[in-house]
Order: C-alpha cells, then structure tokens, then sequence
C-alpha cells in the first residue's frame, strides 16, 4: 500500500532511460475539481474518543416519521404497475413448482447457508457452508468503516427493526424468492418493517439455476417483490448465486445436482447473464451478485465481464478484521461485504463499503456506482496548495506524472498528511497531523472522498512520524514516530481503528529528520532513511521483528538541497519502488532503488512544487523549540559566559553543542528548571554578587528577561532545587555559611521565593542535589559529605524528612560538581551527574527501588565547563 509496502515487496525497476519532465501536467491545480472532494474543517477538534462529525443519522428511538409505522408497504413495482411484466413459459408444472415449494419448507434456503434448514428428508450431512470460519469474537465484532447493515428471511420471522437501527444498522435486504416455486412468506412484513425504522431496503433471490433459465426466475422474482424504482429507500434487487442448498439431493423427485448444481462454469455463466440482462429490461437495473469468492471460482471459473454488476462478497473471517479478502477477477473490490453469519445484527452481518451518502446513491442512480477512490494507487503523489486544497498527482506507473485532481479542502494547519490504509479495507485514507498536536484519520471510500476526521490522540506536535506495517504478522500499520531525542518509537495499531495503548522503543536515529520507510536494500523488510542537516543520507535497516538499526548506513551525500523526501511504489514499473524530493528550486526528483539496494536512475517528474506541502512526509525545516527541549539536555557556561547545550538524545547520548546564549559570567551555579511549570524550561541562576534570577524559556528559542526571585545575600548559599513541598512549583533548598538547612517556597507567580525557614542543621560540609530517589513520589536530598560519603534523606512532602538517613556510596571527594540527571537515557528514569578531576561526566543510572545500577561515559569535553543541575522532577 501507499509508502507501505508489504514486508515481502521486492523492487523490480526497469531503468527510466532519459528524464522525464512533466512541467506540463503539474504546474498548478487549476485544471482540476473532483467531485467527492470532502472538507474536514480547517480545524477539527473532536474528542479523543470521538468523531468530527459522522454523516451517518442519528439513533433515533422511535421509527422514521417519514415512513410512519402504519403506511401502506411499498415493496417493489406490481404486475399491474409494469404491463410488460408476464410469467413467460415454464418448464415445470404449476404442480410441481407447489411441491417443490411445500417440500422446502416455509424458509427455503438461506443465504450464506449457515446450516441445514431445508426440511424435506433428512439434512445432508456436506450441505455447504462458507468456507471461512465464523468469527471468534462470537458476533460482535463490527468492522470499523462504511455502514451497517443485515439480511434475513424467514429463518428470521421475528426482527426488532428498532433495535437493529440502534445498533447501527442503515440498510437491510431482505429475501423475496428461490427458483420460481418459492415466496418468502416474511418478506412484506419484513420490507417494511425496515423501511418503517428510516433503513434503505431491498430484496434478493436465491438462484438455483438448474431449475428453470435466469430469464425464467428473474421474472418470478419481479413478480415477487424484486423491482426496483428511484426513490432513494430502495436498493437495487439482488441475485443471490451461491453453494448449491440441497447438493446430491432428491427432493419431490428432483436432482438438485452437486455444489455446481451439475452444470458447467461455461452454463452457470450464461444463466447469471441470462438472469442480469432480464433484470435490467424490467427493472432498469443490473442487479448486485451475492456470492463467495472461492465458489464463484470453482463452479463458474472466475470469468471477466461482470464488473457493471455490484459485487456483495460473503468471507467470515476467524479474527475480526477490516479485509473481506480476494474478490473475484471481474472485480477490483465489493459494495457489501457479509462479515459473520453469527451476529451482532439480526440474520447476517453487512457492511457497505462506502458512506451513507454512497448507499443513497447507489440506492437512487441508475446503473453502478463507479469504483473510483481519491487515492488510486502507491505512485499517487499528494501535495496541499497554500488554501489548504488537497491535491492528488497520479503517477501512470511508467515514471511520469499523468492526472492531477483536488480530493479534499480545508486542509491547512497541518504538520504532515499521509496516504495510509489505516482500517486494512483495501482503500487508501489520510493520515493528518496538526501542528497542534493532534493525529486524526479520515477513512477514504472506495467511491471517493473521505469520511470526517476520527481523533487517534493528541500531543503528537514534537513527532516525525511514518506510518508503516512493520514486523512479521502486521495486518494493520502502526506509527513509526521519532521525538525530537531521536528514539524512534512503534504505536500499534492492532484493530484498524486506533493508536494502542503504550509504545516501544524500536531505535535511535539523528535528531530532527523526517522519516523516510523504505524496502532500500532489497531484502524484503522496511529500513528507514533519515537525512542529517550536513546534507548527508543514512539508512537504518529493520529486522523482522521491525527493530531498526542503531548503527545507520551512509547511502547518499549532498541533499542540503532537498526541502522533502518520500517513497512511492510503482511508480516506474509494477514492482519498483523510490523515493521523490522536492528540491530548492521546487522540482520533484524521483530516484529510483534497484532491485537488488542501491540507488538507480533518477528524473525530474514534476516543477512549482515550492510552495505546496508535500504528503508522506515532513519538511526538513524544523518548527521553532525551546533553547532546552528536556530537563535532561546538559547545559554549561563557558569562562566567556556563553551558555551551550548538549541535548540528550538516547543511551546517553548528546549533541554536538549548540549556543543557546550569551553574557552569562560571574554565575556561582545554573539550574535547569520549569520554574512556573509552562512546560518550558528556564533557568535560575545564582550570580557571584548575591542575587537569584530566574530566566523564563520561550516555546520557540531564547529566554526572557530576569526575574529576580532572590535580591540578595545568596552567594554563600549551596543549593538544591525541586518540589520539595506538594505544591509542584520546584522550591530552593539552600544551605547557609552557618551550616543551616533552609527552605524556601516558590508560590508561583514568579515573584520573590517566601519563607527561609531552617529545616536541618550540621549541613556545613554537604553537597546537596535533589531528586525522587526511591520512586514514591516525594522528593528526597542526596547529600555528600566531606569523606565522599553519599546519603540520602528521604523527605515526607512536608517541608521536612524521615527519620534517619541511608548511605547509598562511598568515594565520592574527587567527584565535583554532581547532581541530578532525569531521563537521560531515555528510560523513564532518574540518575546522577558527576564530573571527574580530568573532566570526564559520568551518568549514574537509579532504579526504581532506590539503588544504582551502573555507569556510563558522557562523551565530550567537560572541563573547565560550569555544569548546569537539573532541578528534581525536569523531565
């Protein structure tokens, strides 16, 4: 599927020979207006757990009143109402159609035959059923797209249309005849019945063709409420051709034959053109075809040729699912899939494929409703112009650029959109992310357009992400997302209709690149390719289990030039697969991969491309971020007083330094903190000549002006910052030149810290650090006496500590400065910092039961370097 392939998809390419420029075809979206082009709003804020909007009515609890319970039933068209109508000859007898019908019984057959209800003799033991399983989630399970629906008949004598319209159901069929000697004796009650609850309706018949010609029971059908007429309610009649009901039976003297019905596939298919060409001169409508894939290839040898036929496919699958499987070869997919024969609705369990706008249409329009999806194929290319119009460039599969057509408006405020089949219904839909942070989904339909937005989850605005299948066994793709740390992180997606609970750590990559999700080396399994911002292009290959590698490959240099990267599949070739960049100048480049990994030709497909954002991907220029992203970022002051910072990136891991500010000299010690908890970070610096300032961070880089919170007297204190009180505002610990512990509150509003009250005395020679060191949600003092011995004083939440203190390490004299480190490598847990006299940091990781549990290098160069603490709880 679109920039996700199967993890078995092998690259064919055929060479593209010269470039290709198609500056023609895409210089601009003005040539083209598609209908079904749908707008999601250019804002859409739905609940977490909700819908934008649905198109679907309302649960009603009470029937329609524009089809009032006690109007006259309108099944299909009479005899009177179409002269032209006339039973024609039969080959039977009036006799013999009577007991043909009293030997079946009051149901006949029944679609799908779940099981044997025929009730002449005894029930034979190979009657068929589906050959698929019917679902383990014993029935009720529903699939996550299109709209509901059921079918029945008189096995179903009793249906409670209300409820079944509660429980999401917007169509039924129901049965009217089998042969020509049989008449559902529900089907009235039935019809309207549904109708009566506001349900578009329509009615099928159940063939057995070796009983009398297609003509012959089409016109039985007719007879017997299988017309049709343009109302809007009344869906077109249906021709239920499926496994012989009564396979090597003699009934009232009749052979029914094998599961064929002993004829050949060269007459079954005759019969069913035979059947469709009556239909359609009394009723003005082709009728749909109900039946299974794997008979319909046995019995009649998938012949071509019945694709103005609306296809209904029976498939139960053993999981629940959104893929209804293989369909036959006359048709690329289905308009009704029957899910399960076992409920949760009424008979068997329906699903249109499409919105309920398309039900009414295919109710209404004569003729089928076009198989025509907004994004045809993986050579699509998507691109959203500066109004928020989204355009779609279809690729010809031959390496150009052939169509161009808007599919959807209102598509601004993004952060990147992306074709993805999210539901696994064979049917591409978008991906969007807003620069906001929200992920929302909007399925496609396979008649086009786009349902309304689904929210999936918020706080998404940091993230790169690709969504992909990834890993042995994925029926639906997940999310591949990297932070802005450089973990790369997997979202399931286990059911097709949202992000699973909980992530895994999946590989780190260079910070700040858009993914690219490929099959580069030809080995059949997704590799991930990122660009650094020196311009060079690496590539992470994944493992079956979809772990990508944490040791890339260099594969390409000189993309400085490149403002966006993405695959396409198929694009030069059935099996090819690539990679298009939008370039400086605004081309579109296509660079193929060969077959075997490795880059192969490239061309330019496309120009005027540099205003538009591309889809399946991200732009290479970053959204603005704090100076200090994460309380774990290692910040110092150099003697010129330049600030830099070392960001943390993953496994201990840090940036190159970059400069995050100037002036900073005659600083006594730097604290990175969130000081009034805005989710950026600040500083709090205490300055040689007494005073504490506090620097407020900006979302987009830099900080503020100071904000004195201490006017004087603290340059003989040694701190420690965090919440050390409940109010979740960090606090100062502060030891005096006498020895003293003291206290001193920030409430908040970035004024003036309060208190100073003494909470420990004797802490002369301590060291101080803050950090929750026994994972109970209180903040607790590391302290460092002048024999290195390391302690910790576990505090209670109320301004003052346990009983008592633990010494948790020896050795400590030598090591200066050390203090807190939250999340350094990435694991969700707290450690300490310390420096050696030659300048070497080591991180020390603590567990979550309060120990150490190993020692890592920090590279770089630390000495000579002030070394900023990170206040308790910088996350």
């Amino acid at each position: 599927m679109k920039r996700n392939p199967s993890p078995n998809h092998r690259p064919l390419l055929k060479s593209l020979g010269t470039a290709v420029l198609a500056a023609a075809l895409v210089a601009g979206p003005g040539l083209a207006g598609i209908a079904f082009a749908v707008d999601p709003g250019p804002t859409p804020t739905p609940d977490a757990s909700s819908t934008a909007s649905s198109s679907l009515a309302p649960e009603r609890t009470a029937p329609d009143t524009t089809a009032p319970a006690n109007a006259t039933p309108s099944p299909a068209p009479s005899v009177a109402e179409n002269a032209a109508i006339t039973p024609g000859p039969s080959t039977e007898s009036d006799a013999a159609r009577a007991a043909m019908a009293e030997a079946v019984g009051p149901a006949g057959a029944e679609m799908g035959q779940r099981s044997a209800r025929v009730t002449a003799s005894s029930p034979s033991a190979s009657l068929k059923k589906l050959t698929t399983e019917a679902l383990a989630t014993e029935g009720t399970w529903m699939p996550t797209f299109g709209v509901q629906g059921l079918d029945v008949s008189s096995h179903q004598p009793s249906v409670d249309w209300l409820q079944q319209w509660n429980m999401g159901a917007r169509f039924a069929y129901v049965k009217a005849s089998e042969g020509n000697y049989y008449t559902s004796p529900t089907y009235a009650s039935q019809y309207q019945g549904s109708r009566n609850v506001g349900m578009i309706r329509g009615a099928y018949h159940f063939a057995i063709p070796n009983w009398s010609s297609g003509a012959d029971q089409a016109r039985y059908f007719v007879q017997n409420g299988g017309g049709w007429t343009a109302d809007g309610h009344t869906l077109p009649p249906v021709l239920d051709f499926e496994f012989n009901p009564y396979e090597n039976r003699t009934i009232n003297g009749f052979y029914f034959g094998n599961t064929c019905y002993g004829m050949s596939p060269a007459q079954l298919t005759s019969w069913v053109r035979d059947f469709g060409n009556a239909m359609l001169s009394m009723t003005g409508r082709l009728p749909a075809i109900y039946t299974n894939t794997s008979w319909w290839r046995q019995c009649l040898g998938d012949p071509a040729g019945f694709a103005d036929y609306p296809l209904w496919v029976a498939a139960y699958p053993s999981s629940p699912t959104n893929n209804a499987g293989a369909v036959p070869a006359s048709w690329r997919t289905y308009s009704i899939w029957q899910y399960s024969s076992t409920g949760p609705l009424a008979g068997d369990s329906n699903v249109w494929n499409g919105s309920l706008a398309d039900l009414q249409r295919f109710a209404k329009e004569t003729g089928t409703i076009p198989v025509n999806p907004s994004i045809k194929s993986a050579a699509d290319i998507l691109a959203i112009d500066s109004g928020g119009t989204l355009w779609n460039y279809g690729g010809n599969g031959a390496g150009a650029i052939t169509s161009t057509r808007a599919i959807g408006y209102g598509f601004t405020g993004l952060q990147g959109i992306y074709a993805v089949d999210w539901n696994d219904d064979g049917t591409y839909d978008l991906l969007t992310q807003t620069k906001d942070g929200r992920l929302l989904v909007y399925l496609g339909s396979v008649y086009g357009g786009f349902s309304s937005g689904v929210q999936l989850g918020v706080g998404w605005a940091g993230m790169k992400i690709a969504p992909a299948t990834i890993g042995t066994g994925s029926r639906y793709p997940s999310i591949v997302a990297t932070d802005d740390r450089g973990q790369v992180w997997r979202y399931s997606n286990s059911f097709g209709t949202a992000i699973d609970s909980g992530r895994t750590s999946i590989g780190a990559i260079s910070l700040d690149s858009p993914l690219v999700i490929t099959d580069f080396d030809g080995n059949g399994s997704l590799d991930l390719i990122t660009v650094r911002p020196d311009g060079n292009l690496y590539v992470a290959a994944a493992n079956s289990s979809g772990y990508f590698s944490e040791s890339p490959t260099p594969i390409g240099s000189g993309w400085v030039g490149a403002s966006a990267l993405f695959p396409v599949y198929g694009f030069n070739g059935a099996s090819s697969t690539g990679v298009v960049g939008r370039m400086s100048n605004g081309e579109l480049r296509y660079y193929s991969i060969n077959p075997g990994g490795g880059w192969g030709a490239s061309s330019v497909v496309g120009v005027g491309f540099g205003n538009f954002q591309m889809g399946d991907t991200q732009s290479f220029q970053m959204t603005p971020r704090p100076s200090i992203p994460h309380g774990s970022d290692i910040i110092t002051a150099d003697s010129n007083g330049t600030l830099w910072n070392n960001r943390a990136m993953t496994n201990g891991a840090v940036s190159q330094r970059q400069q995050i500010g100037v002036g900073f000299v005659d600083m006594r010690s730097l604290t990175t903190v969130d000081w009034n908890r805005d989710g950026v970070y600040d500083m709090l610096v205490q300055w040689k000549f007494g005073r504490l300032d506090v620097y407020l961070g900006n979302a987009t880089g830099g900080f503020g002006s100071s904000i004195t919170v201490g006017s004087g007297g603290w340059d003989a204190m040694k701190l420690a910052v965090g919440p050390w009180t409940t109010s979740g505002y960090p606090d100062v610990v502060a030891t005096d030149s006498a020895g003293n512990l003291r206290l001193y509150r920030n409430v908040g509003n970035s004024g003036m810290l309060q208190g100073g009250d003494i909470i420990g005395t004797g802490w002369g020679q301590m060291r101080t650090t803050m950090l929750d060191w026994n994972w109970d949600g209180i903040y607790d003092l590391l302290a460092i006496d002048g024999e290195g011995i390391m302690r910790i004083y576990l505090g209670n939440g109320l301004r003052s500590f346990q009983n008592g203190a633990t010494i948790i390490g020896m050795g400590w004299s030598d090591l200066a400065p050390v203090s807190a480190s939250f999340n350094l490598l990435a694991n969700g847990y707290a450690g300490v910092i310390a420096r050696t006299g030659s300048g070497e940091l080591s991180h020390y990781s603590v567990t979550a039961s309060g120990r150490f549990t190993g020692v890592q290098n920090v590279p770089g160069q630390w000495k000579n370097l002030l070394i900023a603490g990170a206040a308790a709880g910088s996350w």
